[in-house]
């Protein structure tokens, strides 16, 4: 499996394009759909098997609509962040904002298996009430999260540093040499993280 960053949008979020076998499946597209289609397109034939959304926020989903529309695929994403989704007034920043139309499956387990992509999914609240992260194959797709250094903020709709330190702690119980693929910025480690993080240094 390939994994490929497309840098989209304003506040340049990370969207990340998983490539096997003609299949794709798309992590938080959150800007510039055209430019995601060209990437896809640059494979040959493929087929868009599904959109993974880690929260609700304007930038991390702002070009769903648009690729479903295209493409028909399946988005999932948590029930918690439904109003953000929904709602433009809840996931907006000034006059930044969107919303979403399409039909969404909700995640219900720690599993989702799609095609021969099998994903755990960490429930992790505190960036929003829905924050979830997707590991797969040694990799962590951890939306904001966990960046590197850093952490989400928690002062917009459905943010909580309490229940983000709390969610924190999943981290120290994946393999160190998980490679972590954030929202925005740099690509890190666990290993890293827990060494020089220093909200991973509390509790």
């Amino acid at each position: 499996m390939e994994v490929e960053k497309i840098v989209v949008g304003a506040v340049e979020t990370n969207c990340y394009l998983l490539h096997d076998k003609g299949c794709i499946i798309l992590i938080d597209p959150g800007d510039s759909p055209r430019r995601i289609i060209r990437q896809m397109e640059s494979h040959g034939d493929f087929r868009l098997l599904a959109i993974l959304l880690t929260h609700g926020h304007f930038d991390h989903i702002g070009a769903v609509d648009a690729l479903v529309e295209k493409y028909h695929c399946p988005v999932y994403g948590c029930q918690d962040d439904e109003k953000m989704l929904r709602n433009r007034r809840f996931n907006s920043m000034g006059p930044l904002g969107c919303q979403l139309e399409c039909p969404i499956s909700w995640l219900s387990s720690d599993r989702l298996d799609i095609g021969d992509f099998h994903f755990r999914v960490l429930y992790t609240p505190g960036h929003t009430n829905g924050s979830v992260m997707y590991l797969i194959d040694g990799m962590l797709f951890s939306g904001d999260t966990l960046f590197r250094g850093s952490v989400g903020r928690t002062d917009l709709y459905g943010g909580s540093y309490g229940m983000l330190m709390h969610s924190l702690q999943q981290i120290r119980q994946l393999d160190e040499k998980t490679i972590v693929y954030p929202g925005h910025e740099d690509q890190t480690t666990v290993e890293e993280e827990l060494r020089y993080n220093p909200f991973l240094q509390q509790g």
